[in-house]
């Protein structure tokens, strides 16, 4: 394990992590927003590659408004209006996105400085934050812990665990950007994503949903079998039920699977990049899946590779609870009471073929 430092922030150190396992797969973290910074794993061949989208600078970290690699909350995804009620009281949240509120807002969980401690003997990483009442909108003081974890099977575990003082609602979620081939190693259109998942979350033209479950079967969201993600990526006006459209035709998913919501621990996605032979599978604890093809990024800043990020470089698989389960009665409750422990877990187990 080895601990360095990235600079500094507001006066504070920020601090990075860096573990590896005996294969040589090897993850790098940041304090600033407890994020994925590199994780190099081998191909069929055994040769290495960076399948993060990032930055060699926190300040480009700093700059940039994608995310990359950070853990969002208090609320990840979108809660329409910016607004909720909970136990009879009206709760307003900034507006991030439009009328909306997305991953927390203009100071979430992404734009902390966490304060990270290694256990070199487990080869996990625990990140601590906390998050005082009325942040962002949001009630109650919230303490959040997120561990990563290394494994000798090529495998990472990431857990959540959080507390609060005061009923609150939370959802968190790690968003990093995934290429198979490597970080800057053109588009993941061919890439091939089954999911466990038959039923999808509709949404209006915000990308709030609707309140409908629908079915994914014979739709360009069907990806019970195994399909390359650029298939049926859709670039017309039926596109909005589902993920973004606009006049520019920037086409690609932005849309959320329904899974089981039994929470216990279920695979939910399976990616794979032919050309490499790199894979993961994603298993998880939340009810849904938000998969995102980044048809809307565009980084002023060259990633690590020197090359810039456009749309399609990377996709996001981010489980989480349902977007917008505050304002929707029938969706999964995101209630977290005093007394109470939130608690949710996803492992991507790697593999070459």
């Amino acid at each position: 394990m080895e601990i360095f430092s990235y600079g500094t922030l507001d006066g504070l150190d920020i601090k990075g992590f860096r573990m590896a396992n005996s294969s040589g797969m090897s993850l790098t973290l940041m304090s600033y927003g407890a994020r994925i910074v590199q994780l190099l794993v081998p191909d069929r061949d055994g040769d290495l590659e960076d399948i993060v989208l990032g930055f060699d600078t926190l300040d480009a970290y700093v700059t940039s408004e994608a995310y990359h690699g950070a853990i969002c909350g208090r609320y990840g995804n979108r809660i329409g209006g910016a607004t909720f009620v909970l136990d009879g009281e009206t709760h307003a949240l900034s507006k991030n996105d439009g009328e909306n509120h997305l991953h927390g807002g203009f100071q979430g969980f992404d734009r902390k400085n966490w304060i990270g401690t290694a256990d070199h003997n487990a080869n996990t990483v625990s990140f601590r934050a906390t998050s005082p009442d009325g942040e962002e909108g949001f009630p109650g003081n919230l303490t959040v812990t997120v561990t990563y974890a290394l494994n000798e099977d090529n495998s990472l575990d990431v857990t959540y665990h959080a507390v609060t003082d005061r009923a609150t609602v939370v959802s968190l979620i790690n968003h990093s950007y995934w290429n198979l081939a490597g970080e800057g190693r053109g588009d993941i259109t061919e890439h091939v994503l089954t999911l466990n998942a038959d039923h999808y979350i509709p949404t209006n033209s915000e990308v709030i949903p609707t309140g409908e479950i629908r079915s994914a079967r014979q739709s360009k969201f069907d990806f019970t079998q195994p399909k390359a993600i650029g298939r049926d990526m859709s670039l017309s006006e039926e596109g909005r039920l589902g993920y973004r459209n606009d006049a520019a035709n920037l086409g690609g998913y932005d849309a959320t699977w329904a899974l089981s919501t039994d929470r216990t621990m279920k695979w939910a996605a399976k990616v794979v990049d032919p050309k490499s032979g790199r894979g993961f599978i994603l298993s998880t604890t939340e009810p849904s899946l938000q998969f995102y093809t980044a048809a809307y990024l565009d980084e002023p800043i060259p990633g690590k590779s020197g090359r810039p990020y456009g749309r399609y470089s990377g996709l996001t698989l981010e489980p989480q609870n349902f977007p917008d389960a505050p304002n929707v009665p029938h969706f999964p409750s995101a209630t977290l009471r005093p007394g109470d422990v939130y608690l949710s877990k996803q492992s991507y187990a790697f593999f070459a073929q």
